[in-house]
C-alpha cells in the first residue's frame, strides 16, 4: 500500500498515476486485474504506471453525488427562460 492506498505498479520511467475506483476499495483481482493491467500496458514502455484505488474502510459509494433537486429545478427554469 502507498500511504494506505492499494495500488498496482508496472513499467519504468517517470511516474504516471491512474486513479481507479472499485466498490471494494482494494486492488482488482482476476479478470478485473487482467483488464486493468492490459489497459495501462502501453504506457509502461515510457512510464512507471501506478494504478491507485481508494482508501480501504470508506463507505461504498453506490451512486455519484448529485446536487440537490432544488438546484436542478432552478437550472432547468433558467434554461427554459432563454
Amino acid at each position: 500500500m502507498l500511504n494506505d492506498l492499494p495500488y498496482l505498479s508496472a513499467g519504468k520511467g517517470p511516474p504516471l498515476v491512474v486513479l481507479l475506483y472499485t466498490p471494494q476499495a482494494a486492488n482488482p483481482r482476476g479478470l478485473a486485474r487482467w483488464s486493468t493491467m492490459r489497459l495501462v500496458q502501453p504506457f509502461t514502455e515510457h512510464f512507471t504506471v501506478y494504478v491507485v484505488n481508494r482508501r480501504p474502510g470508506l463507505p461504498s459509494a453506490r451512486r455519484w453525488p448529485t446536487s440537490p433537486p432544488s438546484t436542478h429545478r432552478r437550472s432547468e427554469a433558467s434554461l427554459r427562460a432563454r
